[in-house]
């Protein structure tokens, strides 16, 4: 799901994704699932040029059957991104 919204030169956006796979071994009932969000925001400096930056995070969670033993079957993580559009 994601929701977007612009107003004079500026744009803020908002998105989320969230699923699980139940059960997909045999010995474990239990499931992975995966959350990820994203959040931007955009700025038009001139005609065809905007300044834009991201946040992203996102989340993932493996089944007890699938996790070697001693490992961790949680991992998660942050990006950012930072950049220049040019349209011409």
């Amino acid at each position: 799901i994601g929701v977007k919204y612009a107003t004079g030169p500026w744009a803020l956006g908002v998105m989320a994704i969230a699923g699980e796979n139940e059960g997909s071994t045999a010995n474990d009932p239990s499931e992975d699932e995966v959350l990820g969000i994203k959040g931007a925001v955009a700025y038009k400096l001139a005609p065809g040029v905007e300044a834009n930056a991201t946040i992203m995070y996102a989340d993932y969670e493996l089944e007890d059957g699938k996790v070697a033993a001693g490992a961790d079957g949680d991992q998660s993580g942050i990006a950012g991104i930072v950049g220049i559009k040019l349209g011409f």
